[in-house]
């Protein structure tokens, strides 16, 4: 789906729903859609989507199943990723770097899968503040949090420049860390980080 450009949360919902016509508008693109697809990696189980979702333990597992039919490669990877833990202790992130899974823990199956995520994404991040503050002449990172930077900028005349090379630097870490995955990256603008746009 990311390869064709197409929006994974909608493409979810569609699924689950069993509504190919279904808009992006929709809300059900967020409850749905966005809920299965970052809940997965989490073990997020059908109560825990009927929850979030505010639907019935039937319609999640219904939703679920569809979810895991069409996109069969997801269940087959967190499984591969569990079976690496069993044999080795550890997973390994996209830049190479081992995350060490203790099995004794509780829920120890979601660290499994969650783990290579959250590191890559942790990775890629790091790597495109490095990109951006090498490009940027005044560089103006006042926070990172998980995969989202918050710049701090002076007035209008700096935001263009400053966000096409926030998204070149995307775009870098993106080709080193995941060259067989296009990276698209939503920029926005606004007073505050709680009312960007």
């Amino acid at each position: 789906l990311i390869r064709d450009g197409k929006d994974t949360h909608l493409e979810t919902a569609r699924t689950a729903l069993s509504l190919p016509g279904l808009k992006k508008t929709d809300s059900r693109r967020d409850t749905i859609g966005k809920t299965i697809n970052l809940g997965t990696p989490y073990g997020l189980s059908k109560w825990g989507v009927a929850r979030k979702a505010q639907i019935t333990e039937k319609e999640a597992a219904i939703f679920l199943e569809r979810y895991f039919r069409r996109f069969n490669g997801v269940r087959a990877w967190m499984f591969q990723m569990q079976n690496q833990v069993l044999k080795t202790g550890f997973i390994r992130t996209r830049y190479g770097r081992k995350v060490w899974v203790n099995t004794y823990a509780k829920r120890w199956e979601n660290n499994a899968i969650n783990s290579p995520i959250q590191g890559s994404a942790a990775e890629m991040t790091k790597m495109a503040a490095g990109y951006y503050e090498k490009n940027a002449r005044d560089p103006f990172i006042c926070l990172i949090v998980h995969d989202e930077m918050a710049l701090d900028l002076p007035p209008d005349e700096l935001i263009m420049p400053h966000r096409k090379m926030m998204n070149e630097a995307w775009q870098m870490a993106g080709k080193e860390l995941m060259p067989d995955i296009p990276t698209r990256i939503e920029i926005s603008v606004g007073p505050t980080w709680g009312s960007k746009k």
